[in-house]
């Protein structure tokens, strides 16, 4: 996966990789504050030859000096040993103490002076912690005399019972399970968006279907009126009605142009009307024709409620010019009617298919605004009496497997793919 994928990921779904993020972080708040406290308990010992010490004169030589921190490095693990660790148990047998429990309490640390090392005890008693400590660093120096035939090692403080508990380190737990919610959000993003990989922007469909970029849309209020769009959603359209004049212009392609979508909710009706609406802005007398069987308000539809359409049209109720709606100059519309419970019949009735060659005839273009492809059976009809389709995918929602699939699938209907339209993209394009 490419650095551009990537970022179109993090852009689309950050709130999602926050929200992790954000759990992760009072999950970490969570489990340090129900943490039980731990009180350490601290013996200081010694590890130098105190007889040579006490004769006048006397001073430690380097080679005494390595000799401590031999002892230290190489017997230090006896702290850890049977023969510590069950003399502990007998002197504290009112605290019933297993073995594996004082293993867990107990570490032995060095100084930078190795000839100063200490033994800590930690629990969440005070009391106990003192003790466990103070009776292994007896007993830690006592087998070291046994071992040795030394006094070089012994106690030089011993462990008071702490008076306050260790520091949580609440901040540092927050900001590991802030790291570690992060890793796991922009994981899931990552593992989603590499086994089913989604459009972000127009150069990815550039990528994989070139020559099938027919333009992408920036991202866009669709609650306003249809007629009105932003400069650089204009000047977007405008440029994908001079990119399917000349996909048009090929012999290969005629007049009649479906618009679908793989979903529901990737935008195509709008794009339908701002691409009819601009289409009639250049000269050329468009019509679109409504056949979404569930479609966004905000379109001209809306304005036609109650007027007669398409499906009072095929059942001969009235004529083409009494459903037809001039919406401006050059533009047209034809909305799709209000009784449908006969639609599919009628889509695939010989009216349907002698209405379409009188359209054809009439118009310079016809826009044929449609449900998305696996949504209902409306497109698939359709599409054995188009030119071609035009496919919208919405940024961050639609994946290459649905687009190969719908384009498969029409192409089995004999209506090629004439090009590809990205819409709410993150970036303004105007070719």
């Amino acid at each position: 996966m490419n650095i551009r994928r990537i970022i179109g990921m993090i852009l689309l779904k950050w709130w999602l990789i926050a929200a992790f993020t954000l759990a992760g972080a009072i999950l970490g708040w969570i489990m340090i504050q129900s943490a039980p406290p731990v009180y350490d308990a601290v013996v200081t010992l010694y590890s130098m030859d105190l007889n040579k010490l006490q004769e006048e004169g006397a001073q430690l030589e380097y080679y005494d000096i390595e000799l401590s921190r031999e002892v230290i490095d190489q017997f230090s693990d006896v702290i850890y040993s049977r023969r510590v660790t069950s003399v502990v148990q007998e002197e504290l047998t009112e605290y019933q103490l297993t073995e594996e429990e004082i293993l867990d309490m107990v570490m032995i640390e060095s100084s930078i002076d190795a000839n100063i090392f200490y033994i800590r005890a930690k629990s969440s008693d005070p009391q106990l912690s003192a003790k466990v400590a103070n009776a292994s660093a007896a007993q830690f120096a006592a087998t070291i005399h046994e071992l040795l035939n030394t006094d070089n090692v012994g106690i030089l403080d011993q462990a008071e019972v702490p008076g306050k508990p260790e520091p949580k380190g609440t901040i540092a737990m927050v900001l590991l399970g802030g790291v570690a919610g992060f890793v796991v959000g922009f994981s899931i993003l990552y593992l989603a968006e590499y086994f089913d990989p989604k459009v972000y922007t127009r150069e990815d469909v550039m990528e994989i279907y070139e020559g099938k970029s027919m333009g992408a849309i920036p991202k866009y209020d669709a609650s306003k009126d249809w007629r009105i769009f932003g400069k650089p959603v204009g000047n977007a359209f405008e440029m994908m009605v001079a990119n399917l004049k000349a996909v048009r212009g090929k012999s290969r392609f005629g007049k009649m142009v479906m618009v679908t979508s793989c979903n529901p909710g990737e935008g195509k009706t709008t794009i339908a009307h701002g691409l009819a609406l601009y289409s009639g802005k250049t000269g050329a007398k468009t019509l679109l024709l409504d056949s979404g069987w569930k479609t966004p308000k905000t379109t001209p539809r809306e304005e036609e409620t109650d007027h007669p359409g398409l499906m009072e049209c095929l059942r001969r109720e009235v004529g083409l010019a009494e459903i037809t709606v001039q919406m401006e100059e050059n533009l047209f519309f034809i909305p799709l009617g209000k009784e449908m419970e006969d639609r599919i019949k009628l889509l695939m009735s010989k009216q349907m298919e002698d209405l379409m060659v009188q359209l054809a005839k009439e118009y310079d273009l016809v826009l044929i605004d449609c449900p998305s492809f696996f949504e209902y059976p409306d497109t698939r009809i359709l599409s054995k009496k188009a030119s071609g389709f035009l496919l919208v995918v919405a940024k961050g929602m639609t994946t290459f497997k649905q687009i190969d699939r719908t384009i498969s699938r029409m192409e089995t209907f004999h209506c090629p793919l004439m090009g590809i339209v990205v819409n709410k993209n993150r970036r303004e394009y105007f070719g």
